[in-house]
């Protein structure tokens, strides 16, 4: 990642496209694991970086992923399916940051927005998807030398829980998909809504973020989790609310600690706006309180790489939603005899990754081969309404091994296998091979 100013300074804005042989602006101090240039990049991806340009800065991240998947054998033994082949272009993401000025007041206004397409067509009728990531002003408020001790930030902002929701521009991550606990097994991936907070580095190693956004859309909701419910800031239903906030902590030099929490009220009780009816068609008010929360660590010394994750979702009145109707009298959410299709009233998730540098002994190469190991735990039906039956195919267990190579920063190329282990069976086997870059 580097810079090149295309102009000397004269009035007006300037634009500064990154090139490969330039060098780093120099970053705030404490703005990242180890202090250096590399674990800026590959622990915090590029946005501090970016907002703190002091100009107008383009970039952008993506990947390009190829799979072979096979699913099998069933619960009663049946065969291993053959493999299912595809490729796509899973992500391209291209973004703008700019500062409104390089002095006075309007220097401490910065925007931030990215703009992402999802395998490679949008259409009606095709699986891909164009979307605003993220998107925001954000007001410096009160600073020190080398960081923001407090700043606003409104629009459309990433709900700060785990870490690939934030940080998951493909050299920061290992593995050719995201974990599968933060892509939405668990936690929803690149989770955004509309709303308004604070940011800051208080201390140096010290970060906050706190939130008030909209929140999900119970209707939304279902037996796999919670994606369904996310507007990312379409038409979001502004009835319910939701606080969300996280702290993060470097301890010592590469080791950072992270915890993140969320609690809103999916009923709308809060603004007196229902939608929800009884069998004799009378409004129902129901509360509906949701909560979610999140630990981790990250770790990036001397060739060594590590993270562990653990979190979860609780809604403990699912079983009322359970039971609630549209104004026809038909449920919300009706389940057929025999079936395991009850929203969840609690789920969790942990996940614990390993990797190193087998280059760096060597000491003679920039570039980085980094043998990997993730092992997850995920349970999308940990705890069901009284009267429902858990579903085991949503309890899994599963491995990842694989190569991340880096030859700059900047550039990734990876391969791993999966192996999904399903307590109901139907397991899966999966491979994947993938291009990966940000700048």
């Amino acid at each position: 990642m580097c810079w090149l100013a295309l102009a000397a300074p004269a009035p007006g804005p300037r634009l500064d496209l990154p090139l490969e042989e330039q060098t780093l602006p120099t970053l705030p101090a404490g703005i990242g694991l180890g202090r250096d240039v590399d674990d800026q990049v590959l622990l915090r991806g590029l946005q501090d970086g970016r907002l703190r340009a002091g100009h107008t800065v383009v970039g952008g991240y993506g990947q390009f992923n190829a799979t072979a998947l096979s699913v099998g054998p069933g619960p009663q033994g049946e065969a291993l399916n053959a493999p299912a082949y595809s490729a796509t272009v899973r992500r391209f993401v291209l973004f703008v940051a700019h500062t409104f000025a390089e002095s006075g007041p309007a220097a401490d206004l910065r925007f931030y927005g990215e703009l992402e397409w999802e395998n490679a067509v949008a259409c009606r009728t095709c699986v891909g998807s164009v979307e605003i990531e993220q998107g925001f002003l954000e007001w410096s408020l009160w600073k020190a030398s080398d960081r923001d001790l407090l700043a606003l930030r409104g629009g459309l902002l990433i709900v700060p829980i785990g870490i690939i929701n934030q940080w998951h521009e493909p050299p920061v991550f290992h593995g050719v998909e995201r974990p599968r606990v933060e892509e939405g097994a668990i936690i929803p991936s690149t989770w955004r809504e509309l709303g308004v907070g604070v940011v800051g580095e208080p201390v140096p190693g010290l970060h906050y973020e706190g939130y008030m956004t909209t929140g999900l859309d119970p209707e939304g909701l279902a037996a796999g989790g919670f994606n369904g419910a996310r507007s990312n800031g379409g038409r979001a239903p502004a009835q319910t609310l939701q606080l969300s906030g996280r702290l993060e902590l470097e301890p010592a030099l590469g080791f950072l600690v992270g915890a993140s929490g969320i609690a809103s009220e999916l009923g709308g009780s809060m603004l007196g706006a229902q939608s929800f009816f009884d069998v004799n068609g009378d409004v129902l008010p129901l509360v509906l309180p949701l909560y979610a929360w999140t630990l981790d660590a990250r770790v990036r010394r001397s060739g060594f790489e590590a993270r562990a994750l653990i979190g979860g979702f609780h809604l403990p009145n699912a079983g009322d939603l359970m039971q609630a109707r549209h104004a026809d009298g038909s449920l919300l959410f009706p389940v057929k005899a025999g079936s395991n299709e009850s929203l969840p009233q609690r789920t969790i998730g942990a996940e614990l990754e390993l990797a190193y540098d087998v280059l760096r002994p060597l000491a003679v190469t920039e570039q980085q081969l980094l043998p990997f190991a993730r092992l997850e735990f995920y349970d999308g039906h940990a705890e069901v309404p009284e009267g429902f039956e858990r579903d085991p195919a949503l309890s899994v267990k599963e491995l990842t091994v694989g190569l991340s190579y880096r030859p700059i920063q900047q550039v990734v190329v990876k391969a791993d296998v999966q192996a999904r282990n399903r307590r109901l069976g139907f397991d899966e086997a999966q491979a994947d091979v993938g291009l990966g870059f940000m700048f």
